[in-house]
């Protein structure tokens, strides 16, 4: 499991842009797939016309306004995915296993190395 751990956190490193200078908005609505991509512009539109979000969801239907609900969702767990300090991350990843019952597999942390 170790050697898991040490995969994921190599992948998310990988993930992020940083080679490329893609704003983080941009990356994190890249996720989204054509369909709620245009209902998160035709959501936009009619909040920037100035409809409120029971008018808009009157006239997306239910369904509909929750689908560009879920996307607005999706992209930003995307975005704070992004924008999440590197030495944070991988802090909660220790944190995380420590939790969940993996202690032993968790390396031992000196307080002072972890307060920043």
């Amino acid at each position: 499991m170790k050697n898991f751990a040490g995969l994921e956190r190599r992948v998310a490193v990988l993930e992020r842009p940083m080679g490329i200078k893609i704003p983080a908005e941009e990356a994190a609505l890249a996720i989204l797939n054509d369909n709620e991509m245009g209902l998160l512009c035709e959501f936009i539109a009619l909040m920037k016309s100035g409809y409120s979000l029971e008018q808009i969801r009157h006239m997306m239907e239910e369904e509909t306004f929750l689908i560009a609900v879920e996307a607005i969702e999706k992209a930003d767990q995307e975005y704070q995915r992004l924008t999440r300090p590197l030495a944070r991350h991988f802090r909660s990843d220790i944190d995380l296993k420590r939790t969940k019952g993996g202690a032993k597999d968790a390396p031992e942390l000196d307080p002072a190395d972890t307060d920043a």
